[in-house]
């Protein structure tokens, strides 16, 4: 089922970060928000309330006056419902700090 729907599970473990998110990282200068709106946005992800997700993302877009490379790949990864990457996205800034 997995390979015909190209689904990626959540329960399984990803041992490397994957390309995507390093490249981001390495690349871009990332404006990332407060430790409080990245333990919501892991909070949400966790929870699997993509939505929220996006909602929040959007409001911080606002409050910030423009989009940035952490916003663009929170919602790159919600919006194509890669909860896996998203929460390994959002822990390492968390981790970061």
């Amino acid at each position: 089922m997995q390979q015909y729907l190209n689904l990626e599970w959540v329960d399984q473990k990803q041992a490397k970060v994957s390309v995507e998110v390093v490249q981001v990282v390495e690349t871009d200068t990332v404006i990332r928000p407060s430790q409080e709106v990245l333990q919501e946005l892991l909070t949400l992800v966790e929870d699997g309330d993509i939505q929220s997700v996006v909602e929040t993302v959007e409001e911080l877009q606002k409050s910030q006056g423009t989009s940035t490379a952490f916003t663009q790949e929170i919602l790159q990864l919600a919006n194509s419902f890669q909860l896996q990457r998203l929460q390994t996205f959002i822990e390492y800034y968390l981790d970061s700090n």
